[in-house]
């Protein structure tokens, strides 16, 4: 490998402590020489010219492997439905609930993907309604179901799946058009 040596520094010794240094393929220690390139990247040799394995600092990589096993929580997102989810009259709601505090959010469709892998969370989705009217309408003896009755079907659906979901949902002609 070839770099100027504006893109990298060193040599350096290894030390221990907080300095200690493993292979990053093995993970076994390393003693002797090593460089840092401008990347951040870390090689054993005195120079690129005569550049080693990679290696990686033993504390960096115990935060990796802490920072591994974090849950990351799911991101509220404010879902509103675009042009063509009206041309087609509907759209999928997505939701999580965590189990362990019972906190409900509504979450856009990546967000949602990526929750529902976690075994912390509960997930739903539900068709939402958006033709009008909003009230259910008789017309010559038969009942036609508005968007409210609708939604409210596939919020007990959804309340089948993730307790507490109708309480979370209050406005059932939200979006209605």
């Amino acid at each position: 490998m070839y770099l100027p040596k504006s893109k990298y520094t060193g040599p350096f010794k290894s030390s221990g402590g907080d300095k200690e240094l493993l292979y990053k393929d093995t993970l076994k220690p390393f003693k002797g020489d090593y460089f840092i390139t401008y990347k951040n990247q870390i090689f054993e040799g005195t120079t690129p010219k005569f550049a080693g394995k990679e290696l990686i600092f033993k504390l960096e990589y115990e935060k990796k492997q802490e920072n591994k096993n974090k849950i990351i929580p799911p991101k509220s997102a404010i879902v509103a439905p675009t042009e063509t989810d009206y041309k087609n009259k509907k759209f999928t709601r997505y939701f999580s609930r965590d189990k362990r505090s019972g906190l409900i959010s509504e979450l856009n469709k990546a967000e949602f993907n990526r929750v529902k892998k976690l075994p912390a969370y509960l997930t739903a989705s539900i068709e939402w309604w958006l033709e009008g009217p909003a009230e259910d309408t008789e017309f010559r003896g038969y009942m036609y179901l508005g968007a409210k009755s609708r939604n409210a079907k596939s919020v007990e659906n959804g309340e089948k799946q993730l307790r507490g979901l109708k309480n979370y949902i209050k406005d059932l002609s939200q979006f209605v058009n």
